[in-house]
């Protein structure tokens, strides 16, 4: 949550010259929102026009040069980036939003002393801009200064009471400070401003867990999902908490969502698979010829994932079909297919790890999933 300031860093730095009912085409795009109709590329170039012509008066010209040192920072050209920001503060000096980028960067960069002489600067030369007090208060809580943090997101507050970020970065600071109740109520206040505040949502369900006030933390977990679905952190929270609520089928989707979204999310993919382990290792061998006979179909299904045999998605399908029909036919319950699937993707696993060849193509596990495909699509036996 502490990097959230680099999605807010595009949108806060609004160029700030108002529109003319004369202005060029070059200076409307130069000064617009980067969008699908207005691509970064075509901002720097826009704003390349205005600056070659220099027609423009020089608080403009300090607005397009900044404008395009932010395009070049989303581009990832931090030089250029740097050389408009200062040819900004040349046409401009008093340009109170070339400081506040240039703290923002540096909170990104992890230089949070430095950040805050950035925003230090930007406050002297604008005491209203309530970013600056915002952007300060996120470097201090970065930089585990909580009580300087919390007086400026104060700050920040006093000069905004409706500016939505500040509630939400003080919330963060009393939960810091292990304040649950307090951070709540700044959360609650976020919310109000801004009810599609997904991480407000997250940050008050992280809260209502450490009061072990589970379903309230679900709640603000999927109202996070609902505004965001592919917000990682909140599927992997929500899926905590379904596990501990001893409801296992709604946390393995959550955490299979949560990877889905950030497939390098570690600690995602090792709670999943843990309580894969835990479910698997617990539950009954197969019991019974159908039972017997769904598990081999699964350890095919796995040990192709896990090995890549080779298998064509006509062949997956098939097996796909044959699995449905065989678990409708036996009648056999959804608790128990999904623990005979995760025994069977745990024995791949172990047998993976301790084994170098199992996963050859010649080997005998191989000829046997292979066999087991070709069987359900009705085609001849393959060769290793």
């Amino acid at each position: 949550m502490r990097k959230m300031w680099l999605c807010l860093f595009v949108l806060l730095l609004a160029p700030a010259s108002p529109s003319q009912a004369d202005d060029s085409p070059e200076w409307t795009q130069c000064t617009g929102r980067p969008s699908a109709e207005i691509t970064n590329d075509a901002m720097i170039a826009a704003c390349t026009s205005v600056l070659d012509a220099a027609k423009e008066p020089l608080d403009r010209l300090a607005t397009a040069s900044f404008t395009r040192g932010l395009a070049y920072y989303r581009g990832g050209k931090r030089d250029q980036s740097a050389a408009d920001y200062e040819a900004a503060l040349r046409f401009n000096p008093k340009f109170a939003k070339v400081y506040l980028a240039r703290g923002y960067e540096a909170v990104g960069d992890g230089k949070y002393a430095a950040a805050v002489r950035e925003f230090d600067q930007a406050v002297k030369l604008d005491p209203k801009l309530v970013e600056a007090y915002y952007g300060r208060g996120l470097a201090y809580g970065a930089d585990r200064q909580i009580d300087r943090s919390i007086k400026d997101h104060q700050k920040a507050i006093e000069v905004d009471p409706k500016y939505a970020p500040a509630h939400f970065g003080l919330g963060l600071e009393y939960r810091d400070k292990g304040q649950v109740d307090r951070a709540i109520a700044s959360f609650n206040k976020a919310i109000e401003l801004d009810p599609k505040y997904a991480q407000a949502f997250y940050n008050r369900g992280n809260a209502y867990g450490a009061k072990n006030q589970v379903d309230r933390a679900i709640e603000d977990y999927s109202a996070a999902i609902q505004i965001q679905p592919d917000y990682a952190k909140a599927l992997f929270m929500r899926g905590l908490a379904y596990r501990d609520a001893g409801k296992t089928d709604q946390a393995l989707a959550d955490f299979d969502a949560a990877i889905r979204s950030d497939p390098k999310f570690d600690k995602a993919i090792e709670v999943r698979d843990e309580t894969k382990r835990k479910i698997a290792s617990t539950s009954p061998a197969p019991n019974g010829k159908e039972e017997e006979t769904l598990f081999a179909f699964y350890l095919a299904r796995s040990g192709n994932l896990a090995c890549d045999f080779g298998v064509d998605d006509d062949e997956k399908a098939a097996l796909e079909r044959e699995v449905t029909a065989r678990i409708a036919k036996a009648g056999i319950s959804p608790e128990r297919v999904k623990q005979l699937e995760m025994r069977a993707d745990l024995t791949v696993a172990e047998q993976k790890a301790a084994d170098a060849k199992f996963c050859a193509s010649n080997g005998e596990f191989a000829g046997n999933a292979r066999e087991m495909f070709d069987a359900v699509a009705d085609r001849p036996k393959r060769s290793p």
